[in-house]
């Protein structure tokens, strides 16, 4: 079992509840609304505002504990504020779209595909369609194959992962009814001739790749 935290908001009042959880694999440092860490890109009135010190420290004791760093959700002034404070450091974006092809406040860059391939970390592609494309009743599942061939060609194929956000709240692309449809989406990449290496990475391979490289 992969244990995470969505919003290091839930432990930021002091450094040492890191060492309260050894058993937590993975904290995104931020999640919908600002914390002693950082701002979210969700907070267009702290757009400006990257990690504060607290947010640095609070980084850098994750690394030293073995705790994956998740960039989903931080705003783009904190995200590389992250990168900064742990420059020797794997981090991820675990869920989430690509301004590549849908322009979304939701969704990072070239830059910031790029900034994370370098560490050796990877971007999860999410399944909601608000994140995808610019019509939601009309986003189909090759959506999330555009998002995936775009990460691949700013960052190569170790890079991309599945990201769905899967969790029982967001809506699905047309063909994709419920999680055992996933094997379309496979079928779907086969159709754009992508390997089957390419495609293990995709499915799972990459993260696992992470993981090792935090708890070998």
């Amino acid at each position: 079992c992969f244990m995470s935290i969505q919003g290091g908001q839930a432990i930021d009042n002091n450094l040492d509840n890191l060492d309260k959880i050894p058993e937590i694999h993975r904290i995104t440092l931020v999640h919908f609304t600002k914390s002693k860490i950082g701002a979210s890109n969700a907070d267009i009135r702290n757009k400006s505002t990257g990690l504060s010190d607290f947010g640095k420290d609070f980084v850098r004791k994750m690394v030293d504990n073995k705790i994956l760093v998740d960039l989903s959700h931080i705003n783009r002034k904190g995200f590389f504020d992250a990168l900064e404070a742990v420059p020797d450091s794997i981090v991820v974006v675990t869920h989430t779209g690509v301004n590549g092809v849908y322009q979304c406040w939701r969704n990072i860059d070239d830059q910031q595909i790029k900034a994370v391939s370098e560490t050796g970390g990877t971007v999860g592609i999410i399944y909601h369609p608000k994140f995808l494309a610019k019509t939601i009743v009309n986003c189909s599942i090759d959506s999330i194959i555009d998002h995936l061939a775009h990460v691949i060609n700013v960052a190569g194929e170790d890079c991309p992962t599945l990201g769905s956000d899967y969790d029982g709240l967001i809506y699905l692309p047309r063909e994709l009814k419920d999680i055992t449809y996933q094997p379309i989406l496979v079928q779907k990449m086969l159709e754009r001739k992508w390997s089957a290496e390419r495609i293990k990475k995709i499915l799972g391979l990459n993260f696992l790749r992470v993981i090792k490289s935090y708890r070998p």
